[in-house]
């Protein structure tokens, strides 16, 4: 009897079989003293997968560089009746008993003067006379308007909303000079002082301010450096601005009946190193000031330094002109150049320039008196 499997037909499996029934075969024939027959290596085959797709590594979206925020804006702020002010613009000037109109200045001089409310009077204890009058917000120029209810910051410290509008003028001095009366009046405080539309702040005391969204104005942060602000006042007692100084200075003492001597004998040259905190780089801020008396020659020479490798490029090297006293160097834009804050001679002004000495913005009070 035999046994049917059912077998595939195909040709590998036919020719394994009869491999297979071979070597047993051979296996009963061989007698049991022969060595055994040698091993057969039979060759397996390895099925090698396919090679897995290759995956791309994620890419990273490229982000474009944000530039920085630059604005040049920088309003002052000033304090009158106890209330705290922000300059917006100066209003066209009204001309006083003599006929003569006080200066305008600033960017935005010449605004046409607003339906205000009642002129009320009031004299500070800085000696400054003011008058100030409530502008509704539907009588403020539409290109104003728009600071109602804005957050500003005050000297980068102190945060402030704008709460409303007014009409302010100040003046100081004797009213006489004017042709006034003895005495200060909110008539001849508008017709003589210095007339602007302000906004008026909810908080915060200072110099300047800004929209609080911007970036704050860049302060310079000050290093001391001994041989740096030596060597800078010795470039500047050297420089061209100077010299013009020295030969204005020797002409007027010689016609007065004065020996010439050197501006700068009589007068304070000081520095400041600064180091700017965005790009890092290092300047010398050199100033020389000589006020003598009415008559009297005077000197107001500045420059200011860029350090490179160790030595001192000048970037600015002039007569000051209006600028008596820096307050402070300041960057608005962020942009690396300096702006300077600064006073006049009788300091009844703050200036905002240029390095350049181009005026950005002031914010005065006429003084009607005599200063000498």
């Amino acid at each position: 009897m035999s046994l049917l499997v059912p077998v595939a037909s195909s040709y590998p499996f036919r020719f394994a079989l009869v491999a297979g029934c071979v070597v047993t075969a051979a296996a009963w024939l061989v007698p049991p003293s022969q060595a055994p027959a040698a091993k057969v290596s039979v060759a397996i085959p390895v099925v090698v997968p396919p090679a897995a797709e290759p995956v791309a590594a994620p890419v990273e979206p490229v982000v474009a560089a944000v530039a920085p925020v630059r604005s040049s804006e920088l309003m002052f702020v000033f304090q009158a009746d106890g209330d705290t002010y922000m300059k917006l613009a100066t209003l066209e000037a009204a001309k006083s008993a003599d006929g003569e109109a006080p200066e305008d200045g600033g960017d935005h001089s010449g605004v046409a003067m607003p339906r205000h409310g009642k002129l009320r009077h009031s004299h500070g204890e800085d000696g400054v006379d003011a008058v100030t009058a409530s502008v509704a917000l539907r009588h403020v120029p539409a290109a104003y308007a728009t600071w109602q209810g804005q957050k500003v910051k005050v000297d980068n410290i102190c945060e402030a909303t704008v709460i409303g509008f007014a009409v302010v003028a100040r003046v100081t001095g004797d009213p006489s000079y004017a042709g006034e009366a003895e005495t200060w009046t909110a008539a001849s405080v508008m017709a003589n002082g210095s007339r602007m539309l302000a906004a008026k702040l909810d908080d915060c005391v200072g110099t300047y301010a800004r929209t609080a969204s911007l970036p704050n104005v860049v302060v310079p942060t000050k290093l001391v450096d001994a041989k740096l602000q030596q060597a800078a006042i010795a470039a500047l007692i050297a420089s061209p601005a100077s010299q013009e100084t020295q030969r204005a200075w020797d002409a007027q003492r010689t016609d007065t009946g004065r020996a010439p001597n050197l501006w700068h004998s009589d007068g304070a040259v000081t520095a400041e190193v600064l180091r700017h905190p965005i790009t890092g780089e290092i300047f010398v801020s050199a100033h020389g000031r000589a006020d003598g008396g009415c008559g009297d020659p005077e000197a107001n020479v500045w420059g200011l330094f860029r350090v490179v490798d160790g030595s001192l490029v000048p970037v600015q090297l002039r007569q000051l002109g209006e600028i008596r006293t820096i307050d402070a160097l300041i960057d608005l834009e962020g942009d690396g150049d300096f702006e300077l804050l600064g006073k006049p001679w009788l300091g009844d002004a703050e200036l905002l320039t240029r390095a350049s000495g181009d005026e950005i913005d002031s914010l005065s009070v006429p003084f009607h008196g005599c200063p000498c």
